[in-house]
C-alpha cells in the first residue's frame, strides 16, 4: 500500500463484552492509508468521511486492507 491509497478497516462493532462470545467485526470503507509505524505491526490511516474526517488513527496492520474499486 502507498500513502493516499483507499483502504478498508476492520472494526469491532458489537459483542465485545467478556463472556458473551466472539466480538462481531466488519470491514468499513472511508479511510486512506498514511503509512506504517516502525516495526510494521500498526499502520496509520486517515478518516475521509463523517464528523472525524481528516483525523489520523492507528490500526493493527492485520485490520487494514486495500479497497478494491467496484
Amino acid at each position: 500500500m502507498n500513502s493516499g491509497d483507499r483502504v478498508k478497516v476492520q472494526k469491532i462493532w458489537a459483542g465485545a463484552a467478556p463472556g458473551y462470545g466472539n466480538p462481531l467485526k466488519a470491514w468499513f470503507s472511508g479511510y486512506t492509508f498514511e503509512g506504517y509505524e516502525p516495526g510494521g505491526k500498526a499502520v496509520l490511516v486517515r478518516t475521509s468521511t463523517g464528523i472525524f474526517a481528516g483525523a489520523v488513527i492507528r490500526v493493527l496492520a492485520s485490520d487494514v486492507k486495500p479497497e478494491v474499486a467496484s
